[in-house]
């Protein structure tokens, strides 16, 4: 099975659809699923089976699809990878030990590093 990632849910300790199902429920993916449901404008469109004119919440709406059909498992089933889930998988964290010496357990100057596309202004200091 093809592993997928989801910001804000970790240790998913098996990758099983049941356990990714599972974690997404108790996720704020869950909220999310439930607030674009108390939109009026993408029940409205749902319900009456009108188009809508803003751009944004009619990607909104072809993003999150039906969500008044189905309970929030089957919809995440058929809908949450392509949402939700990271397109690159997580690289491993690196712990660097940056006071000149080789040993990467050194107590002084630690800074986790991760390769992603973000500026080393969002780098974390520890220590």
């Amino acid at each position: 099975m093809q592993k997928f990632q989801y910001k804000g849910i970790q240790n998913l300790k098996e990758f099983s659809l049941k356990a990714e199902l599972n974690a997404l429920e108790n996720s704020v993916y869950r909220e999310w699923y439930e607030f674009a449901r108390l939109s009026p404008v993408l029940w409205s469109a749902y319900q009456f089976n009108l188009k809508i004119k803003d751009n944004k919440i009619k990607k909104v709406s072809a993003d999150f699809n039906n969500l008044w059909e189905k309970n929030f498992k089957t919809w995440a089933k058929e809908n949450a990878r392509n949402l939700f889930a990271e397109q690159d998988l997580f690289e491993k964290i690196t712990l660097l030990d940056l006071s000149g010496g080789n040993s990467v357990d050194s107590e002084r100057s630690k800074i986790l590093i991760s390769k992603a596309s973000i500026s080393t202004k969002s780098f974390i200091r520890l220590g």
